[in-house]
């Protein structure tokens, strides 16, 4: 395959589009403190997971009711939380206005979680009108208290020039300070810049060693990229076992193009051996380009 083909192929590669607002993490995002502008979101504010019926509904008012109060006295955690209520429902009909009301709230005060959401709100309109400008000033505001989900927010703007000047030098500082950092959606990013050549000397071999630091935190898309670098053998040595592994990961998380890529290898006819967790095993050994902090 030429290069151009291959980038053509892989995921993520515009490293735009709109962040998802809080709601509940999917196992694979555990290891994550918080979430990113195009990656995922927070998990709920209260884990009703192993509850049903009456009881998950009595738990999650009960929730709500207390985090109004601790709200209401000005502790700018619980404005966040109640923030969360509102945003996905829990404990009180759904209303994205009012989350964004009481995510303001937090962010005035200085909550810098609240402030990735309130710069996510501004930047998907939802709850207020959009406003890309706002949304940076926000993202801003919770990076300069080192939110990793913020700083890798800020290289999507400067990438995609919205809310500032296109800038993709600054988009890889950006991603490379949160990458270093061991956040998955700024390795997945950072690992995009390198495979396009965007704000940094294009090499195959740094962003599958980046896409492969994000793949090992749960990140799907990077574990797609990964597989397809490995099936191709491109910035690694082409091993259709991983390749496969790695697929079958990313698959197990809803990623439709892995499971039609494991779709495809199966007609051809080859057949994997051994366990999958020997994707665990290393793929890559060149050391990252460590900038100084």
């Amino acid at each position: 395959f030429e290069q151009e083909e291959l980038t053509s192929r892989l995921r993520g590669m515009a490293l735009g589009g709109k962040p998802p607002m809080p709601g509940k993490r999917r196992k694979s995002e555990s290891s994550q403190e918080d979430v990113p502008a195009l990656t995922q979101p927070e998990a709920a504010v209260v884990d009703d997971s192993n509850l049903s019926g009456k009881a998950a509904s009595s738990v999650l008012k009960e929730a709500f009711r207390v985090y109004s109060l601790e709200a209401d006295s000005g502790n700018v955690k619980a404005q966040r939380y109640l923030g969360m209520c509102y945003q996905h429902g829990d404990g009180v009909p759904r209303n994205p206005t009012e989350a964004v009301k009481w995510f303001q709230k937090a962010a005035d005060g200085g909550d810098k979680k609240a402030q990735f959401f309130l710069g996510a709100a501004f930047e998907t309109g939802e709850g207020v009108e959009a406003d890309m400008y706002r949304a940076m000033e926000w993202y801003m505001a919770a990076a300069a208290q080192g939110h990793l989900p913020s700083i890798t927010a800020m290289g999507v703007c400067f990438c995609n020039g919205v809310g500032t000047a296109p800038n993709h030098e600054e988009a890889v500082r950006c991603y490379r300070q949160a990458a270093e950092r061991g956040f998955a959606g700024a390795q997945r990013n950072l690992g995009a810049c390198y495979a396009a050549g965007k704000g940094v000397q294009k090499d195959m071999v740094q962003a599958v060693y980046w896409w492969e630091e994000a793949s090992r935190r749960g990140d799907e898309v990077a574990q797609f990229n990964l597989a397809l670098c490995l099936e191709l053998g491109q910035g690694t040595k082409k091993n259709m076992e991983d390749a496969v592994r790695w697929y079958w990961k990313s698959a197990k998380q809803e990623n439709k193009e892995a499971a039609a890529a494991l779709k495809r290898i199966r007609a051809s006819g080859f057949v994997p051996g051994g366990s999958a967790n020997s994707a665990n095993n290393s793929t890559t050994k060149k050391k990252p380009f460590v900038t100084s902090r």
